[in-house]
């Protein structure tokens, strides 16, 4: 057994997450009953807890209460390895776990605001946009209160596990609700402009019926998430109409395409209607030579944004990953033969998930919302995809005012299109299908089985509105 000692200071109860990569895996907690306590200096009793693997990955992992005093508790050597881990919650609004091993110190940060800056981040004190917040529904307010409620297991704060993190190392200046109302080169969309076009580039499964069900199910998600505006799908087009630049990594060695002559393309056929149009492809980008690779890239003036989901297979990082070029045979400036027969993913729960995160987080950024730096978010930023998977697929209550003040939806009806949205095994064959025709008129079974706990997050919201 080695010891893990939890100090904290007297700012009151901490609550904090245990998704570590200190640890590498994830943790839950358990109380241990009967007479298993522990006395700390100031004499007062309180159980210890006992910290175990936890199966399966959780989107809102447990939430763990300690007294204002110290106490010290000890944990398996399975569990935590060699040496010895530290909790320590300062007066600041940061909590830092260390463990040491080998001389290597690994830190995890909470990022907690006061509950007055939550509040105020969330309402503003312009009277204006105070009275506004008053004349939501009732449940609205109810569920977005929640953000400043230190015992709410629906809205918690933001975890930093590495200096690679994105908020330690793209410092920005947050965006409070005010900010972002009171921004004049935000988009908003109008009568005339209600529409999101999808642009697929190149194939997005290994056959045509594939591709046609992924990119209906991405348009169905995004109708529900941006509730109250129409989702249009555009008909697929190859590399080679984008007349765009590519490379092959030097260090993955994959095909990519170059971002901003993507935004180019895109820009040159959004529609009249569009709020924005949006291109998704299956293979990877790049902004620059210089860079090794982006996720995605908008133009918020503009309102096009190009996203690839070419890492969220489940083998892009290991060395089984088939779409390794070796050398590229370009025979001239207008030769897209490279991308014949491009190794494609196989779509799976997961890899849906992580693109309608994507999809959703950069059209987020299109409405003008910038990464959030409040509570745990969609619209964290993230620069790797380990922290990409840590970023919640829902937005906080801040960020939730900020896109319903935008588009003017019903938070309830939002969160029940959501779930029909996961209820429902198939998408709908008989509307907005590509002209392209379908392969037998096959139905594929829409793989959610990664939504499901997200589902049970949403029901415990609806709970809450229609209390």
């Amino acid at each position: 057994m080695h010891c893990v000692r939890i100090h904290e200071s007297s700012c009151g109860h901490l609550t904090s997450y245990f998704r570590s990569l200190a640890f590498q895996h994830i943790l839950s907690v358990r109380s241990l009953s009967g007479h298993e306590h522990l006395r700390d200096e100031d004499k007062t009793f309180f159980p210890p807890v006992l910290l175990r693997r936890h199966i399966g990955k959780s989107m809102h992992p447990p939430r763990l209460q300690f007294p204002k005093s110290c106490a010290v508790d000890t944990f398996p050597k399975k569990l935590i390895g060699s040496g010895q881990a530290t909790l320590k919650c300062d007066h600041s609004r940061t909590l830092t776990i260390s463990r040491c091993k080998s001389r290597e110190k690994l830190e995890m940060q909470i990022v907690r605001h006061s509950e007055q800056t939550i509040k105020t981040a969330l309402i503003s004190k312009n009277p204006k946009l105070v009275t506004q917040y008053e004349k939501l529904d009732a449940g609205e307010r109810r569920l977005m209160n929640e953000a400043f409620q230190p015992a709410s297991d629906l809205f918690g704060p933001i975890t930093l596990h590495s200096q690679s993190d994105w908020i330690t190392s793209h410092p920005e200046a947050p965006q409070d609700f005010e900010e972002f109302f009171s921004d004049p080169y935000r988009k908003t969309p109008c009568p005339e402009k209600r529409s999101i076009y999808i642009q697929s580039i190149g194939a997005l499964g290994n056959t045509r019926v594939i591709s046609e069900e992924y990119i209906k199910w991405l348009k169905g998600y995004c109708e529900a998430f941006f509730y109250g505006l129409t989702v249009k799908l555009l008909e697929p087009v190859s590399v080679s109409a984008t007349r765009c630049s590519f490379r092959v990594n030097d260090h993955t060695q994959n095909l990519q395409i170059h971002a901003g002559h993507i935004l180019n393309f895109l820009g040159k056929k959004k529609p009249e209607d569009a709020f924005c149009i949006v291109g998704i492809t299956m293979i990877d980008l790049y902004p620059r030579d210089s860079w090794n690779f982006v996720f995605g890239q908008a133009s918020l003036t503009d309102g096009v944004g190009i996203f690839s989901f070419a890492r969220y297979g489940r083998d892009f990082y290991t060395s089984r990953y088939e779409g390794k070029v070796k050398k590229l045979h370009k025979k001239s400036s207008s030769d897209y033969s490279s991308f014949d027969n491009y190794y494609i993913p196989e779509i799976t729960s997961v890899l849906l998930l992580r693109s309608c995160k994507t999809l959703t987080h950069e059209i987020g950024h299109i409405f003008g919302l910038r990464h959030c730096q409040w509570l745990a978010c969609l619209m964290q930023g993230s620069n790797h995809l380990e922290e990409a998977d840590r970023r919640p697929l829902n937005l906080c209550p801040i960020c939730l005012r900020k896109l319903q003040c935008s588009i003017g939806f019903s938070i309830v009806e939002r969160y029940k299109a959501l779930v029909r949205w996961i209820d429902d095994e198939s998408t709908d064959t008989t509307r907005a299908t590509p002209k392209h025709s379908r392969e037998n008129n096959v139905n594929l079974p829409k793989p959610v089985e990664a939504f499901q706990e997200w589902k049970q997050w949403i029901m415990k919201c609806l709970a809450v509105l229609q209390k």
